[in-house]
Parts: C-alpha cells; structure tokens; sequence
C-alpha cells in the first residue's frame, strides 16, 4: 500500500522526502472509510420531551444504514466510533412537535458530552406542523470508543410530543 501511495504521489509530481508517518492499516482504513448511519423512515411513534433546558436523546430509530469500522447500533439510538482521528457528524429530522409556537433545539452528543458547535434551533407554528432542520459539524475522536447520539429539546413550559418522521444520524471519519 505504502508503494502505491508513493508511486501516486509521483505520477502526480509530488515531490517526497522521508517516510510515511501512517501504518499501512490506517492509510487501508482510510482509503476504505471508516462510517455509521442509523435512521429511521416513515416514523409515526410519538416521543415525549420533557421540559427543561437539558437535552433528550431521540429514540425513534429503526434501522442501522452502512457501515465501516464503526458500530451503529439503533436499537439504543447511537453510533460507536471505534477508531481516533477526525470526524463529520451530521444529522437531519423530519419531525411534528405537539404545543402552538415552540422552538425546538437539536444537537449531538459525543461521550455523553454536548458538542458546542453543533446545534440548530426550529420554530413549529402550531401543534402538528412539520418542520425539519439538519446540522452537522467536526469532532476529534481522541479515545476511542465514544457514543454519538442525537437529542432535543424545547421551549414550552411542558412535556411536548416529537414525531421524528424521518431521521438519520451519520459518522464519518475525514482525517486520521
């Protein structure tokens, strides 16, 4: 593998000097992807969020998507990263909100940790309506493994209903 890269880096007239400073495992992973989705589709069960300002993990997942040496795992609503290095994650909900003229606020957790700089914030009109939003944003996975997981909350004074209709949460690792 290590030859190829060489041989790649001279056809297209990159000058090399020294040595890699990849193993050859991680240059094959990273040539292969390293990726999770789970997601859901035509979703109809209701969850309840609970008022507050702390967040609520989603739980209407139904399916894992592909994968590579990461671990989906829908049923607890999460993504394993299995291995360190750089990562997008991303999200997007198509969703109903119960309650008339609430903010609805989402974002990713990694390690049970908010990530600051990954948020969106949708308003809903009226009890009912729909309304989707997507976000999605970088995280350096340092000690391997870690749980990504999505979760909401709101604005109301009260428990509201979240209809997550469609949903999907992906990982994928962009740099060693």
């Amino acid at each position: 593998m290590k030859k190829l890269l060489i041989t790649l880096l001279l056809i297209a007239g990159t000058s090399f000097a020294g040595q890699l400073t990849h193993t050859t495992a991680e240059v094959d992973e990273q040539l292969d992807g390293v990726y999770a989705e789970i997601y859901v589709n035509s979703n109809a069960t209701v969850q309840v969020i609970p008022t507050g300002s702390g967040y609520t993990q989603v739980t209407n997942y139904s399916a894992n998507g592909d994968s590579s040496l990461c671990t989906p795992d829908y049923v607890n609503n999460k993504i394993t990263l299995t291995k360190n290095g750089e990562y997008r994650l991303s999200t997007h909900v198509s969703f109903a909100g119960s309650g008339s003229g609430n903010t609805w606020f989402g974002t990713i957790f990694a390690g049970g940790t908010e990530l600051a700089d990954i948020h969106f914030e949708r308003k809903i009109g009226t009890g009912g309506d729909h309304g989707s939003a997507g976000i999605s944003g970088f995280y350096a996975c340092t000690n391997a493994p870690v749980d990504i997981d999505f979760r909401m909350r709101h604005d109301a004074g009260g428990d509201l209903n979240l209809t997550a209709t469609y949903m999907n949460l992906n990982v994928h690792r962009i740099g060693l």
